[in-house]
């Protein structure tokens, strides 16, 4: 009887690389800034609850969850 035939080497895995996750910047007053444009967000209501919505709105879609 022979054995099973081994399988092809694999040449080592690169390291992975990660993204860091981006902090909840605030202003003094603790409100977050726009993800997107940095400007202080505005909290609030829709249809799904609560949330942060950019300040600039409609001209910045940026939002938040609370």
């Amino acid at each position: 009887m022979t054995s099973p035939p081994r399988p092809a080497p694999q040449p080592p895995r690169a390291p992975r690389v990660t993204t860091p996750i981006p902090r909840r910047v605030t202003t003094t007053s603790g409100t977050p800034n726009c993800p997107l444009c940095s400007p202080p967000m505005r909290r609030r209501s829709g249809r799904y609850g609560k949330f942060w919505g950019c300040s600039r709105y409609p001209g910045c879609k940026g939002t938040r969850k609370i």
